[in-house]
C-alpha cells in the first residue's frame, strides 16, 4: 500500500518567519500591555495604557497634572526666563 502525499515535504526558509510578541509596559499600573493598547504622554513622554490614561483637551497624559500643564503651560516661561 503506497503512502499518500499531502503536501511537499517543509524546507528551511519556505515558511513565512512568525513574529515575536510585541508587548510593552504601563509606566503606571506597570502591567503588560499589547504596543497598540499604550500610548505616549503628550507631554513626558510616560508610556500609559488606557485604563491608566487621562483623557483632556483631545489628548492622552499620564495624569491630570500633564494635562493641566498642558492647558495652563505653567513653569514655561520662568524656564525661558532663566536661559536668557
Amino acid at each position: 500500500m503506497s503512502r499518500v502525499k499531502l503536501a511537499d515535504e517543509a524546507v528551511d526558509g519556505d515558511t513565512p518567519r512568525v513574529p515575536g510578541r510585541n508587548v510593552g509596559v504601563c509606566d503606571l499600573c506597570a502591567k503588560e500591555r499589547p504596543t497598540w493598547a499604550l500610548t505616549k504622554c503628550s507631554i513626558c513622554g510616560h508610556m500609559i495604557c488606557q485604563k491608566c490614561a487621562t483623557f483632556a483637551y483631545g489628548r492622552y497624559f499620564c495624569s491630570k497634572r500633564c494635562a493641566e500643564f498642558f492647558f495652563h503651560d505653567e513653569g514655561l516661561l520662568e524656564e525661558e526666563g532663566e536661559e536668557t
